[in-house]
């Protein structure tokens, strides 16, 4: 599997702001296996309160490519306003039910995932791309 494109919208009218990406893979999501994008605020950049990215993961939904390999994700917040500034890692990974389910558990994990917990669930990585939320 790979992504053949990617596009992101920043809403800033909506409060706190979201973005919404959308993209096209190319293959076929393997049985058993599940595709979500995780949002990775980077810890490299800052909001407009001084604050750096928390560098931790944030899965959103799980995301269902048409017949095309289309897909499009639900706006996520970018956290709260004065993050406006950070910019947003967004990664498209495969992961198997047990991770999905993790993921679906998320208002249990408010303040994300580390790196240590995606590597414990076996989070494969297909691709990943950058959108500034300046």
């Amino acid at each position: 599997m790979t992504l053949k494109s990617a596009s992101a919208v920043l809403d800033r009218q909506a409060q706190p702001p979201t973005i919404t990406v959308a993209g096209q893979v190319e293959g076929r999501v393997p049985s058993g296996a599940h595709l979500s994008i995780v949002g990775n605020p980077d810890p490299r950049t800052v909001g407009t309160d001084g604050k750096p990215g928390s560098g931790r993961y944030y899965p959103s939904a799980e995301i269902r490519p048409d017949s095309n390999g289309c897909w499009r994700n639900v706006p996520q917040s970018v956290g709260y306003s004065e993050a406006m500034g950070i910019t947003e890692i967004e990664l498209l990974v495969q992961v198997d039910d047990n991770a999905s389910a993790e993921f679906g558990k998320r208002p249990l994990h408010p303040d994300g995932f580390t790196a240590g917990d995606l590597g414990k669930l076996r989070v494969d990585t297909i691709a990943f791309f950058s959108v500034p939320t300046v």
